[in-house]
């Protein structure tokens, strides 16, 4: 990372030295630039792979998207960033083979929306998601946890799920344009989850509110 910082800075920062920066004292928009060049670093042993064509375009747009973005504050684009990193993370704590393949599979189809989205709504906009929970598909049901987790992460039992604001039904919240799971939950410790229901967050996507199943 402090590499990477002083690459971008054009100074150079010894390991341990006291004036080396390290990530909070970087621009949201600096760190978001470190974040895609390292993404890309990880694709590009795939560049020629058939099926995850398709990130060179998404991933070339948002890092041109990115160098010519204007933050409107000082936490603006903090969560396209944490996205992004916790891709990376993904990627890097997957071993080659399979599920690792299938895990870029995702992250390409992830970087597809972020592309979709910000390119009519700005790189840092976020898109405005709603949940209803149900009973066996027909009875709304209110007073429930609303819970999401980017697909990429799913196969991760370690990855933590965010929570909507406040409890169904309905549920908003704005979230990073990607591909999301969505479930409910009993609001206690030990309540039962309800199943998961995948749906893309991109421009037009979903068309409506997203109808998850009470547990």
């Amino acid at each position: 990372m402090v590499a990477a910082v002083a690459a971008l800075l054009g100074a150079r920062l010894p390991i341990g030295s006291p004036g080396a920066l390290v990530a909070q004292d970087l621009s949201e928009k600096q760190q978001l630039t470190i974040a895609w060049t390292e993404l890309s670093k990880l694709f590009a042993p795939y560049a020629g792979d058939p099926i995850l064509g398709g990130y060179q375009r998404s991933l070339g747009w948002l890092q041109d998207a990115t160098a010519k973005w204007a933050p409107a504050s000082a936490a603006d684009g903090r969560p396209l960033r944490e996205s992004v990193e916790r891709m990376t993370r993904a990627i890097r704590n997957t071993p080659d083979g399979p599920a690792k393949m299938n895990l870029l599979s995702l992250v390409n189809r992830d970087l597809g929306n972020k592309h979709a989205f910000c390119r009519i709504n700005g790189l840092s906009s976020r898109r405005r998601v709603q949940v209803i929970t149900k009973r066996d598909g027909i009875t709304e049901v209110k007073g429930l946890e609303v819970l999401y987790l980017e697909k990429f992460l799913e196969a991760d039992p370690t990855a933590k799920a965010h929570q909507f604001r406040g409890f169904s039904s309905p549920a908003d919240d704005d979230l990073v344009p990607g591909v999301y799971v969505f479930w409910s939950k009993e609001p206690r410790p030990d309540g039962r989850s309800g199943p998961r229901k995948e749906s893309d967050v991109s421009d037009g996507q979903p068309s409506g509110p997203i109808e998850v199943l009470a547990p």
